[in-house]
């Protein structure tokens, strides 16, 4: 017996928002901005892991914990790399994550990196007007990016 697929489903269909140019958030869901940032960058890497190029079973990987609000939603804190890349492979951020940092700071440069550091040991309290600003933010990258990746 064939097991059921599950679609993907994508864009405005996975944030749970309607498509409107005009429609700004007005409340912020900490689970639509993680899917956010996530498709924005997947778009920024052209839906191929950063890694080894493969197109399926990609991830966004999180450089600085999530848990850390002053870069859980920057896209400077971000990669998309394949299931394998990313949790699975002996090479993977997760099992190998001194190793992956450093492959990581050669491709992006150790300047990027640094930024990135002194970034995620600020200590940030975003309000909900920050949170949903930066939703907001995280929608029209989204939607600029589709717009460039279908005219090429």
């Amino acid at each position: 017996m064939m097991g059921r697929q599950k679609k993907r489903l994508v864009g405005h269909e996975r944030w749970g928002t309607k498509p409107s140019r005009k429609s700004l958030i007005t409340k912020f869901r900490k689970g639509t901005t993680d899917a956010l940032w996530s498709d924005v960058i997947k778009l920024l890497a052209k839906e191929k892991c950063e890694y080894c190029g493969k197109t399926e079973h990609l991830n966004s990987h999180h450089i600085f914990s999530r848990s850390n609000l002053a870069v859980r939603w920057d896209v400077n804190n971000g990669i998309c790399l394949c299931v394998g890349h990313h949790i699975f492979g002996n090479f993977s951020a997760h099992k190998a994550p001194i190793d992956f940092i450093e492959w990581l700071k050669d491709k992006r440069g150790l300047s990027w990196y640094e930024r990135l550091r002194i970034k995620a040991r600020l200590v940030v309290h975003l309000s909900e007007q920050d949170k949903i600003n930066i939703t907001d933010h995280l929608k029209k990258e989204y939607e600029k990016l589709s717009r460039r990746q279908k005219k090429h």
